[in-house]
């Protein structure tokens, strides 16, 4: 699928994403460049208190910034999130519907407008409809993660599926991201190695709920690969258990695509590997019998 054009949102389907995403994260609008320390400080706790639930708190201090700056998109579109938390859903709607008539002309604002309407849409539980709002947005990380939990709520695994690949794309990476990748040593190394293994899970679960075995294999073949490379010697209880349901999840998977001998074989050559012996000689049976 080509690259969306985010200059002109167009209604797209709800099942499909492009994997060829942008780059670059979303910026701030332009104007947030010229507030002075203790600005920036004020519609930083707007954020903070929003996310720590302290919804009142976060009303009157979003209300103190927009007295500065009545225009700042940033500050709008949180307030639009207070407000429905604060029982006013109605202004809360309204507000979104105002921020995306006046961003119309400015990608990266736009795309905050788009991204704050889907965002009241999953609160209502309106899934569908948040994802429609998601795929009229730039498709930054932070979103793809929302458009996520949207998609996993509306069972929608196809969706999810194209969404996980879409996280795992190279050219995705945000500020952190890029920064860390500057220091060149082992450890960072290795936790940018293992930093998308839940997104790696998630996709061969998806694979695997589809009834496509064979890519879930493929890539609980990578996950194992990256868990031994991470080792270093390192033979904790936690990496003992992380094998071990690596093994478990191995067996269910050639269960399903009806490979018992393969089962029976990983049961028995590699038993000392699982700590769930019960479990074991319980499936060696029902596969006998």
């Amino acid at each position: 699928m080509s690259q969306p054009q985010p200059k002109k949102a167009t209604k797209r389907s709800s099942t499909s994403m492009p994997h060829d995403l942008p780059a670059a994260t979303l910026k701030q609008p332009q104007h947030n460049a010229r507030l002075t320390s203790r600005q920036q400080s004020t519609l930083t706790s707007v954020q903070e208190l929003y996310d720590e639930q302290k919804y009142t708190q976060a009303l009157k201090v979003a209300d103190t910034f927009l007295s500065w700056f009545p225009d700042n998109v940033e500050c709008l579109s949180v307030k639009a999130l207070i407000l429905a938390h604060v029982g006013q859903k109605s202004q809360a709607y309204e507000l979104a519907h105002q921020l995306i008539d006046q961003s119309r002309d400015n990608v990266a604002s736009c795309s905050v407008a788009w991204h704050t309407l889907g965002r009241l849409r999953h609160q209502d539980r309106q899934y569908k409809e948040a994802l429609e709002c998601y795929h009229k947005t730039n498709y930054s990380k932070v979103i793809l993660k929302d458009m996520l939990k949207s998609y996993t709520l509306a069972r929608d695994l196809n969706g999810a599926k194209d969404t996980y690949i879409s996280l795992l794309s190279p050219s995705l990476e945000d500020e952190s991201t890029t920064k860390k990748k500057k220091v060149k040593n082992g450890k960072t190394l290795k936790t940018e190695k293992t930093k998308n293994n839940k997104y790696w899970i998630g996709l061969m679960m998806c694979y695997h709920l589809m009834g496509k075995n064979e890519q879930a294999l493929l890539i609980l073949d990578l996950l194992e690969s990256s868990l031994q490379d991470g080792e270093d010697g390192n033979n904790t209880t936690s990496k003992k258990m992380e094998h071990s349901e690596i093994k478990l999840y191995r067996c269910q998977l050639l269960e399903d695509s009806k490979q018992y001998d393969q089962v029976l074989d990983i049961l028995t050559n590699d038993q000392d590997r699982i700590l769930e012996k019960q479990h074991v000689r319980m499936t060696v049976i029902s596969l006998h019998y």
